[in-house]
């Protein structure tokens, strides 16, 4: 399954859309394009609604740590041994997907992208760049290998919220094989595209 999330309204429906589009002409293998969400309204008959589970947190906190991420790793919403790629409703895809789904069937785990580094960090190798975890934009996992990221965070919300503050720190460091997408796989506009300041005022 490919998933997106979409709750309230920062994102209108044609996101989710586009989205699905765009992973259908860029990913050959038979696959669910699913959306998880609170507002199904305007969505496509193409993609498959999953209502959004309690997220037992409060709303404010939804947008500051951005929990109902979490939704993904609920036990059973995904079948135990499916192979789900979560993609963020703002992302481009420009190129094949297979390559995301092969590495997650080959070494099981989960993927994530590596936090990018301020531009001053981009002199050097990747190796040598501070890790500052990872960001939740591509996500690969097998369901039954992450359900406890959802079902810890249930037992103890705040707890949680407190101690890591958001999602993606979160379920970098307590998934189980947790690692990142290999370098180049994944670009940031703002870090990979846009020239170094000064020229990116021009």
């Amino acid at each position: 399954s490919v998933v997106c999330l979409k709750w309230g309204t920062p994102y209108p429906p044609e996101y989710v859309n586009v989205l699905q589009r765009a992973v259908r002409d860029h990913l050959s293998y038979p696959h669910r394009f699913i959306c998880i969400t609170d507002t199904p309204e305007g969505l496509s008959p193409d993609v498959q609604v999953i209502p959004l589970p309690e997220i037992p947190i409060e709303r404010p906190k939804w947008n500051t740590g951005y929990w109902p991420k979490l939704a993904v790793f609920k036990k059973g919403v995904f079948a135990d041994n499916e192979i789900d790629l979560y993609l963020d409703v703002d992302i481009l895809v420009d190129q094949s997907l297979d390559p995301f789904i092969d590495l997650i069937e080959r070494e099981k785990g989960l993927r994530i992208i590596r936090e990018w580094n301020p531009d001053i960090w981009r002199l050097l190798p990747v190796s040598m760049r501070p890790d500052r975890g990872g960001n939740g934009s591509v996500i690969g996992f097998i369901a039954s290998e992450q359900t406890h990221l959802f079902g810890d965070f249930a037992s103890d919300p705040y707890g949680i919220d407190g101690k890591f503050g958001i999602d993606q720190i979160y379920i970098t460091r307590q998934a189980a094989k947790s690692r990142y997408w290999p370098d180049g796989w994944c670009a940031s506009f703002r870090r990979s595209c846009v020239p170094h300041w000064p020229l990116n005022l021009l």
